[in-house]
């Protein structure tokens, strides 16, 4: 995954002296501490990402033989993100919508929860960018804002709706009983695939293995099955598949030889150091299980 880089200015010097009616985080900090100061635009790079100065175009025209530049301003980067975003959501329910026949109402419903997910996530934007941007910081509080903004950035990143998201939470519970199974082979296709993927991305890394058919299929399959993978794509995926692998042993280590069964736990050993940051992410875990018997009742109407 690209990151995007962030720059900031350490700022050391004299303290100044404060008032004495002054709040105390707006104290000037000790001697010789390094503070961080971030700006609007490396924070709107760093949450909606994106290249401010790729967004701005250069547009030749002819008109009667005259060439002609036109210059496009940049659009702010929260109105790229919102634009980014609802084309990921319009694409996401024609997908659904070739597989399970969508109504125009449920695909209005559709839009409208993606539409609430996107506005919400500019405002928690909107909110930290002025605790990070309006004043230094010492190091502990950028740690602490930058752990609650963590989730804005896997947001972008993953150009998707989380599995907790308005948007996939409507999703299944609109559907009807015939619709959600076709929608549910639909997610199991994709999680195999993902499976497919991560087994590939581990038999490239130095301490891979190879997985030979048919025991290929079937750890894929028992993943699929019996895993708390997420429905929708990230880029921590692999990791994910390696942690629910993990908790997975009784069923797959039988699968495997020893050797590669070894191998494959080195790997799983390093993705568990991911799980808290994963589980912090909105991604990761899976709709909760209250939200599972809803849906189930709902098949049942």
């Amino acid at each position: 995954m690209v990151f995007v880089a962030l720059s900031w200015l350490f700022i050391t010097g004299s303290a100044a002296v404060a008032s004495d009616d002054a709040e105390e985080d707006d104290a000037a900090p000790p001697v010789g501490q390094r503070q961080f100061v971030l700006s609007e635009r490396q924070f709107d790079q760093l949450v909606f990402g994106g290249q401010p100065e790729l967004q701005r175009r250069q547009v030749v025209q002819g008109a009667n033989g005259v060439q002609k530049v036109v210059v496009v301003v940049a659009q702010p980067a929260a109105m790229v993100f919102r634009q980014r975003m609802e084309a990921t959501a319009n694409a996401e329910i024609e997908t659904v919508d070739r597989r399970v026949s969508l109504t125009e109402a449920q695909k209005k419903k559709l839009k409208l929860a993606a539409r609430g997910d996107i506005a919400q996530l500019v405002s928690r934007a909107d909110g930290l960018r002025t605790k990070l941007t309006s004043k230094p910081m010492n190091q502990q509080q950028y740690s602490d804002l930058m752990n609650e903004l963590q989730p804005l950035r896997m947001s972008q990143q993953f150009q998707n709706f989380g599995e907790n998201s308005l948007f996939r939470k409507t999703l299944r519970h609109t559907l009807t009983g015939e619709q959600r199974v076709r929608w549910q082979t639909l997610e199991r296709e994709r999680q195999k695939r993902v499976i497919e993927t991560a087994i590939q991305t581990w038999e490239r890394t130095a301490n891979g293995g190879k997985i030979p058919e048919p025991s290929r299929q079937k750890f894929i399959d028992v993943l699929s099955e019996f895993g708390n993978l997420p429905e929708t794509r990230n880029s921590y995926i692999y990791y994910i598949v390696l942690v629910e692998a993990g908790k997975l042993e009784d069923r797959l280590k039988p699968i495997l030889s020893e050797e590669t069964w070894g191998k494959l736990q080195i790997q799983i050993t390093q993705a568990k150091q991911n799980e808290v940051a994963l589980r912090r992410s909105g991604e990761w875990p899976v709709r909760p299980v209250e939200d599972d018997d809803e849906v189930a009742d709902a098949a049942k109407e």
